[in-house]
């Protein structure tokens, strides 16, 4: 899995090479966001802005079985708010 993430302009993390992290930018080279991906056994979880466009990526080179939201990685749930939590 090496190979195809450091095309992608991901590295692995200082202090678990299993978390893969790439800047992300704007048009005009800005630094706007952070992507993330943990890789575990045949577990990926993937966060980022545009996730569907880097598993498109992966899904060209890798067999992915079942592509959607995750509902659990690593025995962690998780779950998508609807409604700004933040207020």
């Amino acid at each position: 899995m090496v190979d195809p993430l450091c095309g992608m302009d991901f590295t692995p993390t200082r202090y678990d090479n299993d978390i893969w992290m790439r800047f992300q930018r704007d048009k005009a080279g800005m630094l706007t966001a952070y992507n993330y991906m943990g890789c575990q056994a045949h577990d990926l979880n993937i966060v980022a802005e545009d996730a569907k466009s880097i598993m498109v990526q992966l899904t060209a080179v890798y067999e992915v079985v079942k592509p959607s939201l995750p509902s659990h990685h690593l025995n962690c749930i998780y779950s998508k708010e609807t409604e700004d939590c933040l207020d």
